[in-house]
């Protein structure tokens, strides 16, 4: 069960049913391409809290038309990796007519004490309201690498149909490993690097306004390397034994049912969404390992009296048939 706090803007009535909500003769399943956020104005009764971030926005936005251009602060912490910081310059260039984002570009530069410096540029592209583009390369001083590029379609041939494919590969060397089970312990800690490499395809097609059905292949390949961190062992020194260590190669084939009848695709206040899924890999598929996954997720939206509340009532149930190993 979630509990959300929805803050909407002033002067909007939400309880009234929200213009976003799909009619019957509406396109199925969500749209991708967004519209342009407004920029924060600055209300009469401000409190000191809302006008220091409304000068900050001034200070950091620059707008004409309909396009955008911010600077952000690019800050994260995490316990792997620890505390990264740099700069995030953001331009948005949007539809004149319909006010939509048609092109996104998001370059940073960020420093680590694992990994130094950084350079990472990403850019997205919605070519119509219904498909987006996006590449991300990302290069650090030591170890880390990404190169994503995925195109997806939610509603090709008048939205009857469904078309999605991605490849990417990730070289990342903060990983940490304590062990399996119960038994793992946190001073049984290493690192190892990781490298994942996707090749996936995804086709389907929508139906009854707010159900659609895919069938997707998808090839993986993780590989694991030295650990990189300071101060802990290597997971292969320490963990030897564990299956896994190595390179392993998975190909699955899928098949999905999805329904949405939610009010937003990203920030949602009444409706339903869910899938079921089932997955099948096999060394008969060229795989290293066979198994058989399956599941069912469902979440409910509730928005109350009070529309600046909105409760989640979430389901999920997912199993896995597994047989690890290598022949011969």
């Amino acid at each position: 069960l979630e509990f959300r706090r929805v803050l909407f803007r002033s002067g909007s009535t939400a309880s009234n049913p929200n213009p976003n909500v799909r009619s019957p003769t509406a396109s199925p399943m969500p749209a991708n391409s967004p519209a342009v956020p407004s920029l924060p104005g600055q209300p009469s009764t401000a409190t000191g809290t809302e006008r220091f971030f409304a000068g900050a926005a001034k200070v950091m936005t620059r707008s004409w038309k309909s396009n955008i251009f911010v600077w952000l602060p690019a800050i994260s912490t995490d316990p792997n990796a620890g505390p990264t910081f740099g700069v995030l310059p953001v331009l948005v260039l949007a539809d004149p007519e319909s006010h939509h984002i048609r092109h996104l570009l998001a370059p940073s530069y960020t420093h680590n004490e694992l990994f130094g410096q950084t350079g990472t540029m990403r850019y997205y592209w919605y070519p119509s309201d219904s498909s987006q583009f996006v590449t991300i390369a990302s290069y650090s001083q030591h170890t880390n690498r990404e190169l994503k590029v995925r195109y997806e379609n939610t509603a090709l041939r008048d939205g009857v149909l469904y078309f999605r494919s991605e490849v990417y590969h990730e070289v990342d060397g903060s990983r940490r490993f304590f062990g399996l089970g119960p038994e793992s312990r946190k001073g049984n800690e290493s690192g190892y690097t990781s490298e994942d490499s996707v090749a996936r395809i995804t086709a389907g097609f929508n139906f009854q306004h707010s159900w659609r059905a895919t069938w997707g292949a998808r090839f993986r390949r993780i590989a694991t390397d030295g650990n990189i961190i300071p101060g802990i062992p290597d997971m292969r020194t320490r963990f030897p034994a564990t299956s896994g260590i190595g390179t392993d190669n998975t190909v699955a084939g899928e098949f999905r049912l999805l329904w949405d009848s939610r009010d937003l695709p990203i920030t949602p206040s009444r409706g339903s969404s869910g899938e079921f899924f089932i997955e099948k890999t096999g060394k008969g598929m060229g795989s290293d390992s066979d198994f058989v996954r399956y599941g069912m997720e469902g979440k409910r939206f509730f928005l109350w009296e009070n529309p600046k509340y909105v409760t989640v009532v979430h389901a999920l149930y997912r199993s896995e048939e597994r047989r690890v190993g290598k022949e011969g």
